[in-house]
């Protein structure tokens, strides 16, 4: 989106944008943050040598 110029699919891209981000999306997305958070955790218990690997940095 940053990258387009002003116009109907600038328009487009920000109104999915803010469909997407909005209060109460993001709150449906802390289940699925939750999973990964304990996913990566329990990783990291069993591997932290692949520390880097596993936060994808």
């Amino acid at each position: 989106m940053a990258l387009l110029s002003y116009g109907d699919e600038w328009k487009a891209h920000r109104r999915l944008a803010h469909v997407a981000l909005s209060a109460g999306a993001v709150k449906r997305y802390y289940p699925v943050q939750e999973d990964l958070a304990a996913l990566l955790c329990q990783a990291l218990v069993e591997s932290p040598e692949e520390f880097f690997e596993h936060v994808r940095l």
